[in-house]
Order: C-alpha cells, then structure tokens, then sequence
C-alpha cells in the first residue's frame, strides 16, 4: 500500500561556502511515497527522476538505490542486477545494494546480508531548507530459516540510522548517524569486509584520504595495494556519468581510522579487517558517516575541503529507539 503522505516542499538553496556544495539552484523539493511501504523518493519539482530514493521495506536491510546525477539522469549506485552475468549465471552478491550497513558477528548472524534486518514502520521524513532528515529504525534477528524466525524471533540488536541529506545544487550530501544497541554483548566478527558500504558502476580514478593527512590516488581504477588499508575516506570518479562520489568515516567513530574493503565497484568502511570488537549492551556503539554525490571530476582539494567540514561536526551520539 502506498504511503498515505506526501509533502512538497519549496526549498531556496544558499550559495554554499564549502567548495564540496553547489552553486545552483534545485528548486522546489518533493518528498513522494513509493508503490510499496518503506519506499520513499525525493525529488525536484520539475525533474521526472527522483534525486534519491529510500528503501526501509519489512523484511529487507534498509538502503539508498537509486542515487541519480545531480546535474543528469544516469543513475550512480548500482544494483545486485545490474551487474553482468557470470559464466552464464545471473549475478551474485544480492547485498551489494547502493549504499547499505552491515556486518557479520561471532555468533555467526550475517547482517551484511539483506534478509536479517527487519525495518519498523517509516515515519515520514521532515524537510527544513535545503535538507531532508529521517530515521530507519530496525530489529536484527537471528540467523534461521525463515520458519525459524517465525517461532524463534530472536532480536540481537536494534538498529537507528538518522539521517540528514542535503541538496547543493551540483552536490548532494548524505549525512548518517548510526546506531546499534544490543540485547547483550555483540561481538562483530574478524571478516575480509563489512560495514558503512556503496556500490557503484566500475571503472575510474580511485583516491583516498590516508590518516596522517596525505592522499593516495589510483588514476585508472581502485589498485590492489590500496584494499584493507586505514583511510579517513575514500572516493572514486567516473567519467561515463561525470560524477565522483566519496564516502567519509568521522574522527571520532571508534577505531578511526579503520581498515577498508575497497575493489573497483564497491567499497566501504570495514573495521572487522582489523579483528573483533565488542558492542557493548549498555549504550550500544555510534558512528558518523557522509556520502557526498558531486558532478564533476574527483579531486583532493574539494574532497578535504568537504572532509574538515564534516570532521568538524560532534561525535555522533544521542538518545534512539530502544528494543
């Protein structure tokens, strides 16, 4: 069933100081509820695409997909089903959705997988000038089959992503607070990948922000000796869509600056390179992390200009939803 909302928003857009924001106008905003429940997308009045659409549906891990072009229509994430088939089979990895969190504990629960995570009922997102906010509330349960689950729903923890989005124009900026509470001690187990992820189409110049303030850039694709090192952020371009996208880990999450997975068409934030790590029950773990979508070509001097502006936002931290 549709949701029963809909609100268009007229929203000026301010000439932004940052050299990440955009020098244009978007318009009047459109927040518009999707054919299923959890299904939203957010749009300029005017443009037939959405800028962005939200995914928080029952039974599936919430997640960004379709990301379009600020400034064009192609689109900037990708989809388990857009990827080419192999060896005459359809294509794997059905978690690799857009921009998605997840990962694996040492009870052996996989939540970088799809069907684990069970969002709540969407509230409707609430729009303030150029920005967007709203809030995905999820239940992890356990790792049988589906009539397991049914008798034995067993919650390991509960999941709050907070949101902030901001359109500037020829940029748009993700913005995520994230939160997990546990019923009891997780354990997030030592694993090759999993975390605060985007998949992408392939190819372009690769560039990452190293701890000690430094980039390192990969000029026709992501390298090997670039996966499972620590970085502040990472980023890709592409020249197909004339889009570079960057994801960014806060100086205070713990750990920063974590090791990350990174391969020509996904990457993300992946502490679990390092070894395990506990998330205790009593006020559970935050993390901060940005999504930053700009036209144009991907280069250092923008990115940390966009990087001391969101290193410069407060530890992530406030109260969520309890189990």
């Amino acid at each position: 069933m549709p949701q029963p909302w809909c609100i268009p928003v007229l929203v000026t857009l301010a000439r932004a100081a940052a050299a990440v924001a955009g020098d244009g106008d978007g318009g009047r905003l459109d927040v518009r509820p999707g054919a299923m429940a959890g299904v939203i997308a957010v749009h300029r009045v005017g443009r037939e695409a959405p800028l962005f659409v939200l995914n928080a549906k029952a039974d599936f891990r919430p997640y960004l997909h379709p990301i379009y072009h600020p400034t064009g229509d192609a689109v900037v994430t990708r989809w388990p089903g857009d990827d080419p088939p192999k060896n005459g089979k359809p294509p794997g990895y059905t978690h690799h959705t857009g921009v998605w969190y997840g990962f694996g504990t040492g009870a052996g629960n996989t939540f970088y997988g799809t069907t684990l995570v069970h969002p709540r009922p969407l509230e409707a997102p609430q729009v303030s000038g150029n920005q967007v906010t709203w809030t995905v509330v999820s239940d992890w349960r356990n790792d049988g089959d589906a009539e397991k689950r049914k008798t034995d729903p067993k919650t390991f923890a509960v999941e709050t992503q907070r949101w902030t989005f901001s359109d500037r124009g020829d940029a748009y900026v993700f913005d995520l607070e994230h939160h997990l509470l546990p019923t009891a001690d997780l354990i997030g187990r030592k694993a090759d990948y999993g975390g605060f992820f985007v998949k992408v189409p392939r190819g372009g110049p690769a560039i990452a922000g190293l701890p000690d303030g430094s980039t390192q850039i990969a000029l026709k694709r992501v390298s090997d000796d670039m996966n499972a090192k620590p970085y502040r952020w990472f980023g890709m371009g592409h020249d197909q869509t004339g889009i570079a996208i960057v994801l960014m880990d806060h100086p205070g999450n713990p750990g920063h600056a974590v090791p990350w997975r990174t391969l020509p068409d996904h990457w993300g934030t992946s502490r679990c390179i390092a070894g395990e790590w506990t998330i205790p029950a009593q006020g559970g773990e935050w993390n901060r992390y940005r999504v930053v979508v700009r036209a144009g070509k991907v280069e250092a001097a923008w990115i940390e200009t966009s990087w001391r502006e969101f290193a410069a936002l407060p530890k992530a931290g406030a109260a969520p939803a309890t189990p």
